[in-house]
Formats: structure tokens, sequence, C-alpha cells
């Protein structure tokens, strides 16, 4: 029964779709050049092919200890597990826009259940209805014009900005990462070299100390180098101070603070390889801001042409089927079981 039902709304609906397919066209997004003055002649380094195929900033570095604190704090920082979910959220939103190109279909089945109490011949009887019902509905809008197709190239476009958010998020963390990893190396060395500076004032108190009680120097050179030696305390007691800070800073990029104890380090790294000249402009794309900006707008523009598309007509194809079938039971002797 329902096949005989479906079968001339499948050949309408097929029948139609291809005598306006012809009229189902989405605006294709192309790059535009932009008109720039170029220069007749430039120079580049003929190694700048090594650095697009770089594995990562991090091993420029040669520093393994770098790579485990970045790792770390990209894994316990929560705005990149923010980011990561409305990564899942933008899926989700493609998913759903895309599904309305298909038909949708919906069914039902219901059963309710009904009784009276009639006499007759001054015996009870009962009566029971038992009523069963199943429909299916199918219905598809056709897209005509392209208006669909237009949104789910726009949420695709929203989809890779989203994913290049992420990218951008996590190599900002992972630099700013790095950059509290040097400053707290650095101010370790700041720290190390005012505290010798400290001791090598002590000890020259000590002997122009000496030399005064001898009568070989004067109370001057004793003031003077005191007050040398209270400067560097007070610049060994500001040093302490701001290693303490970055190593907190640290921590907290680290997600870890304030338990872990931070092994730093007694030198800065070497960079085993200068920042090469004539770097291509064609750099410039592997940037996850800017990747996410160009997709904005390529999301953008699909939705302004979905917009411009739904001032059309649409085309909707419904059916639907159903069935129902009904049971009444009688019995009697329900008020008196014992009556013959």
């Amino acid at each position: 029964m329902l096949k005989r039902l479906f079968k001339p709304v499948i050949i309408i609906s097929l029948s139609a779709l291809f005598l306006v397919s012809g009229c189902a066209s989405g605006k294709k997004y192309e790059s535009k050049p932009v008109d720039i003055e170029i220069p007749s002649k430039w120079e580049a380094s003929e190694n700048t092919e090594k650095l697009i195929d770089s594995t990562g900033w991090l091993d420029d570095f040669n520093d393994e200890q770098l790579k485990v604190m970045v790792n770390k704090s990209l894994e316990h920082n929560p705005d990149l597990l923010i980011s990561a979910e409305r990564i899942n959220y933008a899926k989700s939103v493609l998913k759903i826009t895309g599904a309305d190109l298909f038909p949708v279909v919906s069914g039902g089945l219901n059963f309710s259940r009904s009784g009276t109490v009639t006499e007759i011949n001054n015996k009870p009887y009962r009566e029971t209805g038992n009523k069963t019902s199943l429909n299916l509905d199918i219905s598809w809008e056709m897209d005509l014009w392209g208006r669909i197709k237009a949104l789910k190239k726009s949420e695709l476009a929203e989809f890779l900005a989203v994913n290049s958010d992420y990218e951008s998020a996590k190599l900002s963390y992972g630099a700013m990462t790095a950059k509290a990893w040097f400053s707290a190396i650095e101010s370790k060395l700041q720290t190390r070299l005012s505290k010798e500076t400290l001791e090598s004032f002590e000890k020259s108190d000590e002997i122009i100390t000496k030399r005064f009680r001898s009568g070989l120097s004067g109370a001057m050179d004793v003031r003077l180098v005191r007050s040398e030696k209270l400067a560097a305390k007070d610049e060994y007691i500001e040093q302490e101070k701001n290693f303490s800070e970055s190593v907190r800073a640290l921590r907290v990029l680290m997600g870890d603070y304030p338990f872990d104890k931070i092994n730093l380090p007694d030198n800065l790294p070497v960079i085993g390889k200068p920042v090469p000249t004539g770097i291509p402009s064609d750099l410039l794309k592997r940037r996850p801001d800017i990747r996410a900006a160009k997709n904005r707008i390529i999301s953008a523009d699909f939705k302004t042409t979905a917009s411009e598309k739904a001032l059309f007509p649409s085309l909707t194809l419904t059916s639907g089927a159903g069935t129902s079938y009904l049971y009444w039971d009688y019995s009697s002797r329900l008020f008196n079981p014992e009556q013959p």
C-alpha cells in the first residue's frame, strides 16, 4: 500500500528535479588579483624552500625541556579546550545545514485502548476497543536556486575559520610559554649575577674595613664600599622578586601552579641557524589568523548569496500515508463472574 502511494510522488519529484536542475546555481568564490605595482627585480636567498618545509619552530631552539613545557601548557590550557569545543559545534552546524539537501522522513505509531460497560438482559458486558494507527510523512525542499548549497558552503568556510582559530590559539599560547620560559631563565641568570656582585662587594667591604683599621684606607673608602654593597643587596632582592614572578607566570601557563617544581637550565639555548633573508610572501598564507579571516570573508559572501536566493519562490514536495486498525472485544460476566 505504501509503495503504491510513494511511487507517483517519487516519479514526479525526480522529473521536477531534472527540469529545474539547470536553474540551481550557487555563487562560486574565486580569488581576484589585487592591482599592486611589482618591482622589476628583487633578491632572495636560494634556500627559502627549506624554511617552508620546516617541521616546527621549537626545533630551532634545540631544547627538549622547552618542548615538554609547551606541550604541557597546551594540554592544560582552558581557552584551548573552549576552542576545541567550538570546532565540534561548527562541525555539527555544518552537518545540520547539509542535511537540508535531503528529504525529511517522519513517522509515528499510535496505540489507544478504550472500554465501555453496557447491560444486556440484566447482564453487564464490557466492550473494549484497541486502535492502532501507523503514519509516514516525507517532505523535501528542492534547492532550485542553490540557497541551501550556499548556506552549506558558508558553514564550511566558518568551520575552516574556527579550525584556524584553534591553530592560531595553539601557536599563540605556545609562543607565550616559550617567552615565559626564556624570561625565567634570563631572570635566573640575572639573579645569579646580582648575587655574585653582592658577594664581591661584601669581600671588598671586608678588605677595605681591614685596611681602615690598619690605617691604610680612609673613612670615605669605607662609606663608599658599604654604599655600593647596600645597592647591590637591593638589586639582588629585586632580581629574586622578578625571578619568583617569572617562574609563577610560567607555572600558570602550564596549569600546575603552585605544585610542580620547574628545573630551569643554567644558560639560554643557542639557536642553530639564523633567520634567512629573502623570506617569500607566500609564508603569510600559512598564518592561521590570516586563513581564518579569509574563510570568514568567504562565509559572509555565501551567506549574502543565500539571503538573496531566499527572496525567490521555493518548492517543497510532501507526501504522506497511514493506516489504522480497530478491534473490539466483548466480554460478559464482568460484575458477577459466578453467574452461569
